[in-house]
């Protein structure tokens, strides 16, 4: 069903009135021809869906032969008019030979909320009550190019019929819908977002539900998963990613608190970051049934956000908010209220009754900016990332000494830091328990605390129970982190419990699906268990996922050698270009002794073994020298060396446990056979 012509559009800064086709902005009229005018209106009103290029052509030209052109223009006339650019677009979307899609914000306004000073406004506009004046342009678009001749007298654009088919099948019209008036709430932005996501689909409903004269629409197929895709920066200021991502991190998080609905995890959605992909595709990629994706643009203290909610079956938006804008400073106001206006919006569509949402932790704006810096640098994990992270953090926590995140930030980079040897043994295992024991004081339901000092527990100080009952004190705090699940099956693993290793690191890739160090963990857990050709399955997977890396052919290498291969093997490591202690890895199992102690006492004397006294006693063992495997075993135990942990698991070692020593050290680091 058409609007009413006496309706007007509020299109973010512009209304649209129907009756006198006037665009207006600030009061000022905005030259919009005929044609261009009645494209923008059929854009409004299928808002919800792609528009093909075919169906333009049918309906407004009725299919003539003309060139691609004449629509590009028109589509160029109404993007002058909005001010919109088609690289960043605020209100019509381009999707390359396919169409176009209205994502702008939208308020329908019936004739009788118009205001005596709207309609004096609009007749000044009008000449006459003419109509006449706005028509100036049309010429330019209503005459086609040449149909004849040389192409380059037609500008060389090809003609419609040489276009690809769309991959969107034409599908029928539907009715504009009102959403409500956002701009009188002052929320917080994270919590804000979180809100808008759920009403948007409530307001699909309830807006459509009011018009009983129409059809209704088709039922929205339930939403079981969602992946919130990076948002856009909108700045052009690429120093501000740290921002746009801060921000999509925590939508991640706030939208995990819903019950019954699955959240792709941070650093799946992030493979998508700067990317222009199909909603469907996501959707085949990731297993979700909608996705949140948007903009984010900031000036000085002012921000403006933009977002809707998108199928992954069709591609149609389920809903699209109104641009926002807001004061910096009023990130975290009204906090009450929005987890309120959450929780009792959020069960209506996508989780049951006692929704939670996650807290605030910090009124203080450049607190929190601190924060998305140094979690920015965080998800790099280089040692000069590790170390500018610490810097941003511990400014967040002297911006707000409160500040529970800032405190697990520092936590968390202490802690990997020590587990990855990126600082000298034992060197920051203190402040990293001290910070996260700060975090845990001020919210004792901090899941990721909990799982740091679990970490740390196991991998450093060898206290296995600990470690585990810390795992599990994470999850129950929060069951959809995959950095806890991932952690946890790294636990389970060094301790041999294959089986339940395998089923954690199984549920943090059904929540982080593309994630590679968390497929990397299965297939090294299938090889630690010695089932060399689950290995291989597991790294082929990874190879159609990820394409060639050097974890792909380091596994191959590693199941190969397991299978007796070992000239496969060694061409595995030749594709990975291994470093030279996997090269003395494989010479000790094929029997070259001299070349594996050649290469080994090289990387000694050069100082270049990875700093891991475990991998050189690994390699004694494999040549069957134990006095200098167990001497160098003992070396990583007093260094805590995090790999030394694989002593129980590793088929490398087996030559090992014959003697007495090896039940000792085993003891020491808090395991038995």
């Amino acid at each position: 069903m058409a609007p009413k012509a006496e309706s007007q559009f509020l299109l973010g800064e512009y209304r649209l009135i129907l009756d006198t086709r006037v665009l207006l902005r600030d009061g000022q009229t905005v030259r919009l021809p005929k044609r261009p005018y009645q494209v923008l209106l059929y854009l409004i009103e299928h808002r919800n869906r792609l528009v093909t290029r075919q169906e333009l052509f049918d309906h407004f030209w009725d299919g003539k032969d003309i060139y691609e052109e004449t629509l590009t223009k028109c589509i160029g006339v109404i993007r002058k008019a909005l001010d919109d650019d088609s690289a960043r677009p605020r209100f019509i979307e381009t999707r390359y030979a396919e169409g176009y899609r209205y994502i702008g914000s939208f308020e329908e306004i019936p004739a009788s909320d118009s205001s005596p000073s709207e309609a004096e406004t609009i007749e000044s506009f009008r000449p006459n009550g003419a109509n006449a004046s706005f028509l100036t342009e049309e010429e330019l678009l209503e005459n086609p190019a040449p149909t004849g001749g040389d192409r380059a007298d037609a500008g060389g654009f090809a003609r419609r019929d040489e276009i690809p088919t769309p991959l969107f099948s034409e599908a029928q019209p539907l009715a504009p819908r009102s959403v409500r008036n956002s701009r009188k709430l002052a929320f917080s932005l994270v919590s804000l977002l979180v809100a808008i996501v759920i009403c948007g689909g409530v307001l699909f409903y309830a807006r459509r539900s009011r018009r009983p004269s129409e059809p209704r629409p088709q039922a929205l197929k339930p939403i079981h998963a969602l992946a919130v895709l990076p948002l856009k920066n909108l700045t052009g200021d690429p120093e501000r990613d740290f921002f746009s991502d801060g921000i999509t991190e925590s939508l991640i998080t706030q939208l995990s608190k819903a019950e019954n609905l699955q959240v792709i995890s941070r650093s799946s959605v992030f493979t998508f970051k700067n990317k222009e992909i199909d909603p469907r595709e996501v959707g085949r990629q990731l297993g979700v049934d909608a996705i949140l994706e948007g903009g984010v643009r900031q000036n000085k203290n002012e921000i403006w956000l933009d977002v809707r909610l998108v199928s992954t079956t069709d591609g149609h938006i389920l809903w699209s908010s109104e641009e926002h804008k807001r004061k910096l400073r009023d990130i975290f106001d009204i906090q009450d209220e929005i987890s309120c206006h959450v929780a009792n919006n959020l069960q209506l569509l996508l989780c049951g009754k006692d929704a939670e949402v996650a807290r605030r932790y910090t009124n203080n704006t450049e607190a929190y900016e601190a924060y998305l810096k140094g979690r920015y640098y965080w998800y790099k994990r280089s040692q000069g990332d590790m170390k500018e992270a610490l810097k941003f953090f511990e400014e967040s926590v002297a911006k707000d000494p409160n500040y529970a995140l800032g405190y697990l930030g520092l936590a968390e980079t202490y802690g990997i830091m020590q587990i990855n040897r990126q600082v000298p043994p034992n060197s920051v295992v203190a402040q990293a328990k001290l910070y996260a024991q700060k975090a845990l004081r001020i919210d004792p339901t901090l899941a990721r605390a909990y799982a740091i000092e679990a970490m740390l527990a196991g991998f450093i100080e060898w206290k296995w129970p600990e470690s585990e009952r810390l795992c599990q004190q994470a999850l129950a705090y929060d069951s959809k982190d995959s950095y806890i699940y991932g952690w946890y099956g790294n636990i389970l693993l060094a301790q041999g419990r294959f089986g339940e290793a395998e089923a954690a690191l199984g549920r943090a890739q059904e929540l982080d699906p593309l994630k590679a160090s968390i497929a990397s963990s299965l297939g090294e857990t299938y090889c630690y268990a010695q089932q060399p050709d689950r290995c291989i399955e597991q790294a082929q997977k990874m190879l159609q996922t990820f394409g060639q890396s050097a974890d792909v052919y380091r596994l191959l290498a590693w199941a190969n050698a397991e299978k007796g291969d070992y000239a496969e093997s060694l061409h595995n490591l030749d594709k990975y270009h291994a470093d030279k202690l996997s090269y003395a890895d494989y010479y000790a199992q094929v029997g070259k002794q001299t070349e594996a102690r050649q290469l080994i006492e090289n990387e000694i004397n050069a100082g270049t073994y990875n700093n891991s006294p475990s991998g050189v006693a690994k390699y004694y063992a494999l040549m069957g020298d134990k006095e200098k495997a167990f001497a160098w075993l003992e070396r990583a135990c007093d260094e805590h060396d995090t790999e030394v942990v694989s002593l129980k698991i590793d088929s490398a070692f087996a030559p090992l446990q014959t003697d007495a020593r090896y039940d000792a050290i085993l003891r020491r680091i808090g395991m038995s056979r």
